[in-house]
């Protein structure tokens, strides 16, 4: 079954309880300080969290959740909260995202947590190719085991995907796609890493399927290809 996005928690955490983000207001500028887009744009709730408010509340949000101000870290029951909160992922799975970005064993801190949201944020609204761009060396730094003789195996590769609701499935196909086999994972490079995902999450943003032709079973994609945004995602 295709994971799912509680977008109203979302909503939440991004634009506060009283949703006091105001579409094309003054301050509602990006990071980098570009002003929000035009009204004959679509703003979602992904675009709405690198505003300078959004970045603002989603910081707000992490500091009265973490149940610890002295290390400024989520515990693992704080992250089981959220998550359960946020998706619907049994526990399991959800301590597996929680061991996937806790690499020293001290918590979640909010540099990772961010990349948590943000990646839900744009599976909900449909910029993961967006959130690909923008986070991907972050993430290939996660996934990595920088002291193991192979960094990178496919299991550690198929992370993003599982993080995401993507299957192994589809995963190898887009490998497949590109000439790779489970046994050249390991020779994936950054740059090789974000050109393969790109492929692999641009049919969650409603794109096309490259893996198609594939099939020999003519079997879907078990990640949703669907070009309609959900309504509760606009903010503008």
């Amino acid at each position: 079954a295709e994971m799912k996005v509680n977008p109203d928690f979302l909503a939440s955490i991004i634009k506060g309880r009283d949703g006091y983000i105001t579409p094309h207001s003054p301050d509602s500028q990006s990071e980098s300080g570009n002003k929000t887009p035009t009204s004959l744009q679509t703003r979602t709730l992904f675009d709405e969290m690198y505003t300078k408010t959004g970045l603002e509340q989603v910081k707000f949000w992490f500091l009265e959740h973490i149940h610890s101000s002295k290390n400024l870290v989520m515990s693992e029951t704080a992250f089981v909260a959220f998550l359960r909160n946020l998706t619907d992922f049994s526990e399991w799975e959800i301590l597996e995202v929680y061991d996937m970005f806790d690499r020293d064993g001290s918590g979640v801190k909010y540099e990772e947590w961010f990349l948590i949201l943000s990646a839900y944020a744009a599976r909900e609204c449909k910029r993961t190719t967006k959130f690909l761009y923008k986070h991907g060396t972050a993430i290939f730094k996660h996934l990595v085991d920088p002291a193991s003789t192979r960094p990178l195996t496919f299991e550690r590769f198929t992370r993003l995907g599982f993080l995401l609701g993507v299957s192994e499935d589809d995963i190898l196909y887009t490998l497949q796609f590109f000439n790779v086999q489970k046994s050249d994972v390991h020779k994936i490079t950054v740059d090789d890493f974000i050109i393969y995902y790109f492929a692999i999450l641009n049919k969650l943003d409603g794109g096309i399927d490259v893996t198609d032709h594939l099939r020999v079973d003519n079997a879907p994609a078990t990640a949703s290809s669907g070009s309609k945004q959900n309504e509760k995602c606009v903010v503008s």
